[in-house]
């Protein structure tokens, strides 16, 4: 039996995700409950990568490259493309007392985080630390003259978040916490064969993948 490849020259930038199957002519996919893949092609022949299963969770940027019957990804330096520090300032204002006054919030997009570790240094290595209530929230004040320059909220199994201060401002701000995961280190390179491209996505076989899987292009 002879597999047939298609020739196409590019595959449409976007994000596209590992389906345990695909049924075209409905349009319906099913969904791999175990582990799964996630790839965002970018101008520019470069992508964004992700693996997660239960326990593993690795991502990598790189650049690709796409032949007739296979794709190479080549993973690069990610010091900086991924932003882990997510949040949402809801009011600043500046402070006409001697302290001044922060109202935090931290969640991760699902649940409030109870004993979340924050803590608020300055230039001269000090610090004072506190811990989230049950409703995942910090209300406190800290003395003008400790002049913050920077928050830090730590959660097991989380990233870390370094969050950088304005000197004598209130802040009420949402912190939302990332899963930890493992940076793909610069050089490694995983290659698959591809079939059958189009603009619903393609098949790939290769890796993790010992069998043809679909790689869907999300709408």
């Amino acid at each position: 039996m002879i597999t047939q490849f298609s020739f196409a020259q590019k595959i449409e930038p976007g994000r596209y995700f590992s389906v345990y199957k695909y049924i075209p002519e409905e349009h319906k996919i099913i969904l791999n409950g175990e582990f799964g893949v996630i790839i965002t092609f970018l101008d520019s022949n470069y992508f964004f990568y992700k693996y997660q299963d239960d326990i593993t969770d690795l991502r990598g940027f790189g650049k690709y490259t796409l032949r007739k019957k296979f794709i190479n990804f080549e993973f690069l330096d990610t010091s900086d493309k991924f932003d882990t520090v997510k949040y949402k300032i809801l009011d600043s204002s500046i402070t006409f007392t001697d302290s001044i006054e922060y109202y935090i919030s931290v969640t991760d997009n699902y649940s409030v985080l109870q004993d979340a570790y924050i803590e608020f240094t300055n230039d001269s290595g000090k610090h004072i630390n506190f811990g989230s209530d049950e409703s995942g929230m910090l209300k406190c004040k800290i003395p003008k003259l400790f002049n913050p320059t920077k928050i830090r909220v730590v959660y097991l199994g989380y990233e870390i978040i370094e969050f950088s201060l304005l000197k004598n401002q209130n802040l009420k701000v949402e912190f939302i916490m990332s899963n930890k995961f493992k940076r793909i280190e610069a050089g490694e390179t995983i290659t698959y064969s591809i079939k059958e491209i189009n603009l619903n996505g393609f098949y790939m076989i290769g890796g993790i993948f010992s069998e043809w899987t679909f790689f869907k292009r999300e709408d």
